[in-house]
């Protein structure tokens, strides 16, 4: 009996770690947008991952760090279909444990990039106080000190 659902609402780790872990001959198959990918299971192991974007075709490791950036698509996780190839060699739970390091590392990546265009430092103490002198109501004045607290 297949499992079906949306990604939105199971996650494509879970669903590599149900089936690892249950140890099943399966296949998971994932439709996102028009890129289709399937992730082949067989002995607790993910031992093949392919990725099929119309023309371009991809195999491997590399698959699964793709696929773990999706949060929506369809699922399909048919039980006892056989793998017809082996191209993972990485355990599941490393490739996950990499795949999910790769997409937070690019998610801080953008991240880091709209806080760096929205706040630009200012050249020189100068052009900083009279940035600070337009966006604090009621800015009179400021006063610097040293480390030893002279002026």
């Amino acid at each position: 009996m297949a499992i079906r659902g949306r990604l939105s609402d199971m996650s494509l780790p879970t669903l590599v770690q149900m089936t690892c872990q249950e140890a099943t001959q399966a296949r998971l198959s994932i439709d996102h947008g028009d890129a289709t990918a399937a992730l082949f299971f067989q002995g607790g192991d993910l031992v093949h991952a392919v990725l099929d974007q119309g023309q371009d075709e991809q195999l491997g490791e590399e698959v699964v760090y793709r696929i773990l950036q999706w949060n929506d698509g369809e699922f399909e996780l048919e039980p006892g279909i056989p793998s017809p190839a082996h191209t993972v060699d990485t355990p599941w739970s490393t490739l996950l444990m990499d795949g999910l390091q790769r997409r937070d590392e690019a998610r801080f990546d953008t991240l880091s990039d709209e806080i760096e265009e929205e706040y630009e430092m200012a050249e020189n103490l100068n052009d900083l106080l009279e940035e600070l002198k337009t966006q604090v109501p009621g800015f009179v004045a400021t006063a610097l000190c040293g480390l030893d607290g002279l002026g």
